[in-house]
């Protein structure tokens, strides 16, 4: 007999003890948090919330408090990377903030109008659709002024709440 089977054989009948037992294998995978669709649409109706709640205490004169979100772990996590723009592109979907009112959250998918027009690869950075590349942090930008784009995820909703606290 060889010894590789008698391993599978253990396994196989250890697997059904545990089935007998009626206790869940390791081998399972954890459900995330934000995976059922009403956990999408609560994170999207907390972070509509803390929008609008930031951009009513935001004041023009200072800087714009998404400029400020390279610096930190969370911000740097809730921006919209080319990888990301790729992944959407081939049938992929997202809630994004979208960029200059940075005020509602919408869905980013391939039918979006970010999509319907390709820029080309002309230049030294890579496009994808509308979206040019924004060196160093490998950013999906938009606009003449390369302005963000913001995943609506837990981290956008950490950050957000960070910045409500630091408002005076």
């Amino acid at each position: 007999m060889h010894r590789g089977l008698g391993k599978y054989r253990r396994w196989s009948r250890c697997s059904k003890k545990r089935q007998k037992q009626g206790t869940k294998g390791t081998h399972e995978k954890k459900k995330s948090s934000t995976s059922s669709k009403k956990d999408r649409g609560l994170l999207r109706k907390q972070i509509q919330r803390l929008l609008n709640a930031v951009n009513k205490k935001y004041d023009p004169a200072n800087d714009h408090w998404v400029y400020a979100m390279d610096a930190d772990v969370d911000g740097r996590r809730a921006l919209l990377t080319m990888h990301m723009a790729r992944k959407i592109q081939r049938g992929g979907k997202v809630m994004v903030v979208e960029p200059q009112g940075y005020d509602f959250v919408s869905v980013l998918d391939r039918r979006h109008m970010m999509f319907q027009e390709d820029l080309g690869n002309d230049g030294p950075f890579e496009t994808v659709g509308l979206f040019t590349q924004d060196t160093p942090l490998n950013l999906a930008t938009s606009g003449s002024g390369n302005d963000w784009w913001l995943v609506a995820n837990r981290h956008l909703l950490k950050y957000l709440t960070k910045v409500l606290r630091t408002m005076p």
